[in-house]
């Protein structure tokens, strides 16, 4: 499956391939999701949630009403 022009891995159909609604959903979400501004409660839900978080992913602290991003190595809190 080929991905997106923008390089960031997001796959998208072609017409000679396998008719796969189910995967073919999967895979865009999957790929859509982590670049997504994620939505929690609290950190310890994000923390629970996201095990393996990835550089750059985002993540909206709803009780503390923060926007946080892991840098590679921790979650900080974003400049407001």
């Amino acid at each position: 499956m080929p991905t997106d022009s923008f390089n960031q891995g997001v796959p998208w159909l072609e017409n000679s391939d396998k008719p796969d609604l189910r995967a073919g959903t999967k895979g865009l979400v999957d790929a859509l999701t982590p670049r997504s501004n994620l939505r929690f409660d609290t950190a310890a839900e994000r923390n629970a949630v996201l095990t393996s978080p990835e550089a750059g992913m985002e993540a909206f602290l709803r009780t503390e009403k923060l926007t946080t991003i892991y840098d590679g190595s921790s979650w900080v809190v974003a400049a407001a």
